[in-house]
This record gives C-alpha cells, structure tokens and sequence, in this order.
C-alpha cells in the first residue's frame, strides 16, 4: 500500500495530494489546488495540514487538483480521469481494507461507493476566521452602492449551457446600470463569438474581493455545481 501511494505516476491532468493515515504520502509543485476570486487552497496550506494533522488511521484522503464535480462521467471545468486516478485507489483500498475518501468542494452528484468530504472554500478564513479576512476591508452601509456588482467566466457545462450569460443578457436591459460582466480569465480566445457587451473591459476583468464590499448586493452565480 504505501509503495503504491509513493510510486503511482500522475501527469499534468491526474495532479492529486494523498494523505494516508495522517501522512502526506504525495504532493505537488502546483501552487494551488484551486484558486478564485473568493477562495483559494494551496498544496501546503491550512486546509490540507489541518487534514494531515488529524491522524485518522485506516483512511486514504485523495484532493484532485479540482474544485469538485469528482465522478465518474464527468468533465467539466478541470477534469479529473475517475478511471486512472480514482480507480485504482479504490481498488488498493478495498485490497487493504481502508476507506477512500474524496475530497471536494461540490456535487453535482456523488458516487455510492465511495466517501465524500466537503473541505471548506479558503485556506486563509478557514485557518484565520472570517471576521480577520474581512474586517479590514469594512464599508458602513450607508457608504455602500446600490448596483448590483458580479464577475464570472463564461464556461458552458457540457450541455452547451451557460446561466451566467443569460443573466448579463437580462441585466443589460435592466434600467439602471449596474457592474455585473463576464470576465475573459480562463476563456483565453474561445468565446469571441460572444457579444462583447457581455464582457468587461480588460483593466476591470477581474476585480478583488474587495471591491465587492462597496455593494450592498453581489451574488456568487456557479456555473455548472448549483445554478442549472
């Protein structure tokens, strides 16, 4: 078992951290296991050393470089091969008698014979807490916009569908103004065809977290994991 884990060969798109038995038995060079306007985990931050520091015996914890959606038909956003990384794990598992556990940010659906954990969304709030996060970035309410503020990539799941452009398209003909676009990060040239009203200027693509607390309302609208 421990030769496996230290041995098994995992290329660019099988990227994965494993901690067995409270042991990180295989890491990575990649910086981060994902990394967003809202929320990033590193390969060596706190969500995965609080997970080492657990000790929990007879337990493989496998994090794909992924945000989620971990199954075996999938392939949206970064795709994870099930049947060349999750596989053989559950297999060497089963030969060992210990549990696989996978870990994940969301669901579409989860597969019935394995172990899911739901890790939290930000290395910093989850070791820091949210208030040390957020406080020193305070807008009093009555300083705050009224407009609506909202950025995310226009990515279609794999049935062509993209919520978030249907709703910039509905905002447009809102009567008041407001600083909802979609952002050209991760799409590199393959959306082009899309109106580029859609899309904000280069220079305010991708805003920071805290340029969203002068609203007084931004929503989170997910691609493919909550929104269809």
């Amino acid at each position: 078992m421990n030769n496996y884990f230290e041995n098994f060969e995992i290329n660019d798109e099988h990227k994965c951290i494993v901690i067995e038995d409270g042991i990180i038995k295989r890491n990575s060079n990649c910086y981060w296991v994902w990394n967003g306007i809202f929320s990033g985990m590193s390969h060596n931050g706190n969500i995965v050393m609080y997970l080492s520091s657990l000790k929990i015996k007879d337990c493989v914890f496998i994090i794909p470089f992924t945000d989620g959606n971990i199954n075996r038909t999938s392939y949206d956003y970064f795709p994870v091969s099930w049947k060349h990384l999750i596989q053989p794990f559950i297999q060497k598992c089963k030969n060992t008698n210990k549990k696989l556990i996978i870990c994940t940010l969301a669901q579409v659906y989860e597969e019935p014979d394995v172990y899911y954990l739901y890790l939290p969304l930000d290395d910093n709030i989850f070791g820091n807490g949210l208030y040390h996060s957020m406080a020193p970035h305070y807008v009093p309410w009555e300083q705050k916009s009224n407009k609506l503020c909202y950025r995310g990539s226009y990515l279609a799941n794999r049935m062509g569908q993209c919520v978030r452009s249907r709703m910039i398209r509905m905002l447009l003909d809102y009567p008041e103004p407001q600083n909802c676009k979609l952002c050209r990060l991760w799409n590199n040239e393959q959306y082009t065809f899309m109106e580029n009203e859609l899309f904000a200027e280069k220079e305010f693509d991708r805003i920071p977290f805290q340029e969203f607390f002068k609203y007084k309302i931004f929503f989170i609208l997910d691609r493919s994991f909550f929104a269809l």
